[in-house]
């Protein structure tokens, strides 16, 4: 996503800075909606490991 920005922007008349701004909220974005679409029960699950949450590990 992030490969070939220079030339893209050149090639559209944009500066660099902009079209990496704009695909960087664009994966931000696309990290958001997939962590709201996941149910809570695997935010907490890493692979095949479940954590609790830190208050209850004490």
């Amino acid at each position: 996503m992030t490969s070939g920005l220079a030339a893209y922007a050149k090639d559209k008349g944009h500066s660099y800075a902009q079209v990496h701004e704009k695909r960087a909220m664009g994966i931000a974005l696309a990290a958001l909606t997939i962590h709201a679409m996941t149910p809570t029960h695997a935010h907490l699950a890493i692979g095949n490991i479940r954590r609790s949450p830190s208050a209850c590990r004490r």
